[in-house]
């Protein structure tokens, strides 16, 4: 669940950025094995994006930090394409594992609607997550991911459950497209949340109650849903990436809260990886 459309660390630890030289063009082989990748890869990166400071909400921050890059392909845990996992399952078609993530705070001095409330937490989120393979192919893949997730923040030191999540989405991806070295990813989302999730981000209590801030009780249901178009484009040990994300709540189930203030938002995201470190040992994704 991409709460405050959270693509800018997911996109930065391997989305489908292959950090190896490309091989020459060899005649399919039936049953070929996967391509093997280093097992491990260490690196740094720089991020700068304009991000909504919550969904829904009319003002965005921008943020621009350096990061770290790790990737690990091992069997069972994996540290790559748009996060850790750890696969339990995987079929030819299929694929179940355990999936993490996590949110950017949100400062509500800085926020007009929230001035006065308390401020919104780094967010993590865990849980299960089935992923079926439509089609896969040298020139398109098509997957559907079903992640069910538990939601906890972090607030004032101490550690909160803040509901759960269900986020079906399809993901397509156009490896060396429109040239070689590039990856276009187009990703479609639709977000789904238990009561306690929408009440940390609508619900305005009593003590919250302003002249321009009514009382509001958050129900659950729908959060929104998402379009994102990101281009990757790498060479041997270095990447960089754009990404846009379009994200809509006009059938919001909280729309009606006073916090929440745009039924459509975007977010923008450029960066860049060097992964200045690859083992020798082998993994494969």
């Amino acid at each position: 669940m991409s709460l405050f459309v959270l693509f800018l660390i997911t996109f930065a630890i391997g989305q489908d950025v292959e950090t190896t030289e490309a091989p020459e063009t060899k005649p399919t082989i039936k049953n070929e094995k996967p391509k093997p990748l280093p097992k491990y890869e260490f690196g740094l990166g720089y991020i700068f994006g304009d991000i909504p400071d919550y969904p829904g909400a009319n003002e965005k921050t921008i943020r621009s930090f350096p990061i770290p890059y790790f990737v690990y392909r091992g069997d069972v845990l994996q540290a790559e394409r748009g996060g850790i996992r750890t696969r339990f399952l995987k079929g030819k078609y299929y694929e179940y594992d355990f999936s993490f993530s996590g949110a950017f705070p949100a400062n509500s001095s800085d926020n007009d609607a929230r001035e006065g409330m308390s401020d919104l937490g780094w967010m993590f989120e865990a849980g299960p997550q089935l992923k079926l393979f439509l089609l896969k192919s040298k020139v398109q893949n098509w997957t559907v991911k079903l992640p069910v997730r538990a939601i906890f923040s972090l607030d004032d030191g101490q550690i909160h459950g803040r509901g759960y999540s269900f986020n079906p989405s399809l993901q397509i991806s156009f490896p060396k497209f429109p040239f070689k070295r590039n990856i276009l990813s187009l990703g479609f989302t639709t977000d789904f949340a238990t009561k306690k999730t929408h009440e940390y981000f609508y619900e305005v209590r009593q003590k919250d109650v302003t002249a321009d801030r009514p009382l509001f009780s958050a129900q659950k249901g729908l959060l929104g849903s998402s379009i994102d178009v990101t281009l990757i484009t790498s060479w041997s040990k270095y990447a960089v990436f754009i990404n846009t994300n379009f994200s809509f709540y006009g059938e919001a189930k909280n729309k009606d809260s006073p916090l929440h203030l745009d039924n459509q938002t975007q977010s923008v995201a450029a960066g860049f990886i060097w992964s200045f470190y690859q083992s020798k040992d082998q993994g494969f994704r």
